[in-house]
């Protein structure tokens, strides 16, 4: 076991998708409780940094870039200066485990569920089943490994009051007032097996609008666009897009005023999550087990077929009776509602 009275400088990698970062954060909260006299820096792939922006247990954010090339020899650098006297590589694949290796940082621990080479790079490996812990709990067995098993908090993100400025400054923008009751439409995700129909996006926000009043947003990037206005074509003046306008802390900020979410399997799910905003998780080739939104309150619907979880790249072989087209929009809808008649908002 490493000893941590020596430890000022730490440095966590998480080279994966906004999700993934944002269900790290507990992590860098819980060190930055167990260890007061040590900085916590993290280094995360480009694009998903914002999700550390303004955390105060996060000091530094190192980036990699997207393409290879001298800005990698100027991270590669950047480490090595750093001098970290640990390093805790949560990504699981061989790229994190090699910039680890590289930083020169002598206290080296990480995963390796696929029993590759890069086991060979850490001084410590940490053996944890990937198949039967949720994403937070799987991060939490490297601190058990390091001695440190504090209560982790849930993921959260930190947003300015700039943010929270824009996000209303957007609304405006698509025609929907400040103080409306609105509600956040995701219909993206990373592949396009983890997607729910658009169509079906677009008749839920019409019965959610119907039934209860409430403003429809689409949030996303600018590849959901289409689905964006797929669904957008299914609503009146009572719904707006903003798939590709906002930034990751101006949805949350979006999340945070909120009377809940709906989308699918991906980034801004994790996002609204983290802000406490309540979600109806859509799941179909993926393991809510392992991935789900993290608190109380939320609503995950997956049918959990006899071939999920699966990562198809291509064709599946359940056609138009794949698991995502088996959820429906009115169970779905139902989800809703219940939510809402928790929450006392109807």
């Amino acid at each position: 076991m490493f000893d941590l009275r020596v430890v000022r400088k730490v440095l966590i990698i998480k080279l994966r998708y906004i999700g993934d970062v944002v269900l790290t954060t507990p992590i860098a909260e819980a060190l930055d409780r167990a260890l007061p006299e040590a900085s916590i820096d993290m280094l995360v792939n480009e694009g998903t940094e914002e999700v550390l922006q303004n955390n105060p247990h996060v000091g530094a954010v190192l980036v990699v870039p997207r393409k290879m090339g001298w800005r990698q020899i100027g991270l590669i650098r950047e480490l090595r200066r750093k001098r970290y006297d640990l390093i805790l590589d949560l990504t699981d694949g061989d790229r994190a485990a090699i910039l680890g290796f590289l930083s020169g940082a002598r206290r080296r621990i990480g995963f390796n569920h696929e029993h590759r080479w890069r086991g060979i790079l850490y001084q410590r490996v940490v053996a944890a089943d990937r198949a039967t812990l949720h994403a937070v709990d799987y991060h939490r067995t490297m601190l058990q490994a390091l001695g440190c098993d504090v209560d982790l908090k849930a993921p959260r993100l930190y947003v300015s009051e700039r943010d929270r400025s824009q996000a209303g400054a957007l609304l405006r923008r698509i025609g929907i007032d400040e103080d409306a009751p609105i509600f956040l439409i995701s219909p993206g995700a990373r592949w396009w097996f983890k997607s729910w129909p658009a169509e079906r996006f677009g008749a839920l926000a019409a019965e959610i609008h119907r039934t209860f009043g409430f403003f429809a947003v689409v949030v996303g990037g600018k590849k959901d666009r289409k689905e964006a206005n797929e669904i957008m074509a299914s609503c009146g003046a009572w719904a707006g897009s903003l798939a590709g306008e906002s930034t990751i802390l101006e949805t949350a900020a979006l999340a945070e005023r909120a009377k809940f979410f709906v989308g699918n399997d991906a980034g801004p799910m994790h996002v609204a999550a983290a802000m406490g905003t309540p979600v109806v998780a859509l799941f179909g080739p993926t393991d809510p087990r392992m991935w789900g939104p993290v608190g109380e309150g939320h609503r995950i619907l997956w049918k959990g077929v006899d071939c999920s979880p699966c990562w198809r790249d291509h064709d599946c072989g359940r056609g138009d009776f794949n698991c995502m087209r088996q959820i429906t929009v009115s169970e779905t809808f139902e989800a809703v509602r219940s939510l809402i008649k928790e929450r006392g908002d109807a």
